[in-house]
């Protein structure tokens, strides 16, 4: 049997594909994974037998306008391998993905693919969620990195979808040695994005020298590091980009990972990664209230603290509920976890039998 997964993003891009690579591994199918090289890097990956890389450099924040060309450019090429051999069935990596090959997805392979839907998107465009619909319907199944997400499409059967988490297992198993200080020490690692949410954040513990606040990793962070430079702000710091091993050194010295992101369209429902390397650290998080997340740790007995950034007159209660919080671990939230992944396997190797 031979299987393709269709993903249109750098392989960074696709983690989750090594899911999907452990499983297959395990059985006699051929199976190959094209994926868009826009960075036009070519790095150790790209020697994979079973990687097959599109490589045409686009520059990710232009317009639309601009790169259609490339999509067009893409779509032929991916048109191309799969008229060049015979596939029985196929996975689709990401919402665009699914939506840019709808047409041979329904027609083609009705039944016979896999929808893995990872996170919201342009779901407002009625258009796009049409179509987004469509697929989910005409899928054999559809992969969900959130049961949030699953509340925007209550007219798709509960047998045709599956959780799939966002955790890495980079750092599972890990023996975190944490380092003393006498503050509490919050911090955020990854890309820093919605400037305006963050800098409530940064207003609630701005030089209060019980706190220490950092941020690791780059995006949006003019306007924040403008203010805390402006403002002689001297416990909250910012430290740019960083490596995947830096990580562990971060989580050394944290007692809070920030985990808190605005209840816009494109987070409130979702579980991120940072959220799984937190629990595999054993780090307590700050989350935002009324978010699935919290109700997620919540079913999961997994110690975290909720914040409203918006209620200013609550920003002292912040500060005093965190000095005195308490941290209870249990092993509930990993026992979750490992459900559902041992689940999405089996209905990967259902997929693949049937």
């Amino acid at each position: 049997m031979k299987i393709l997964l269709i993903g249109c993003f750098d392989l960074h891009m696709h983690p989750y594909y090594k899911k999907y690579f452990d499983i297959l591994s395990e059985t006699d199918c051929d199976y190959t994974m094209i994926y868009w090289n826009r960075s036009g890097k070519i790095d150790n990956n790209n020697l994979d037998k079973h990687l097959l890389p599109f490589n045409e450099k686009i520059n990710t924040y232009a317009s639309r306008k601009s790169k259609i060309m490339s999509y067009i450019k893409y779509r032929k090429f991916v048109k191309g391998v799969i008229n060049s051999k015979t596939y029985d069935k196929t996975i689709f990596l990401t919402t665009q993905t699914m939506v840019y090959f709808f047409d041979y997805a329904i027609f083609k392979y009705k039944n016979r693919y896999i929808f893995d839907y990872r996170d919201e998107t342009y779901e407002k465009n009625a258009l796009y969620k049409y179509l987004v619909n469509l697929c989910l319907k005409k899928s054999y199944l559809n992969v969900f990195s959130s049961p949030g997400f699953l509340t925007q499409f209550p007219k798709i059967p509960d047998n045709k979808n599956i959780i799939c988490h966002n955790n890495k297992k980079y750092f599972s198993g890990v023996n975190l040695h944490k380092i003393d200080c006498d503050k509490i020490r919050l911090t955020f690692w990854g890309q820093v994005r919605l400037p305006d949410y963050f800098l409530k954040l940064i207003k609630v513990f701005e030089n209060d020298e019980r706190f220490i606040v950092n941020f690791h990793g780059e995006g949006e962070n003019d306007k924040l590091i403008k203010y805390v430079s402006n403002n002689c702000i001297k416990n909250v710091f910012f430290t740019g980009s960083y490596q995947q091993n830096d990580i562990l050194k971060f989580a050394e010295n944290t007692d809070f990972v920030i985990n808190c992101y605005s209840n816009n369209s494109y987070q409130k429902l979702a579980l991120t990664v940072k959220m799984y390397e937190a629990i595999d650290f054993k780090l307590p998080m700050i989350i935002q209230k009324r978010s699935y997340m919290e109700n997620f740790l919540i079913a999961n007995n997994y110690p975290f603290f909720s914040i409203d950034l918006d209620d200013v007159n609550n920003y002292d209660k912040i500060k005093t509920s965190l000095l005195e919080y308490k941290v209870n671990f249990t092993d509930d939230v990993k026992k979750r976890i490992e459900k559902d992944e041992s689940l999405f396997k089996q209905r990967i190797l259902n997929f693949l039998e049937d």
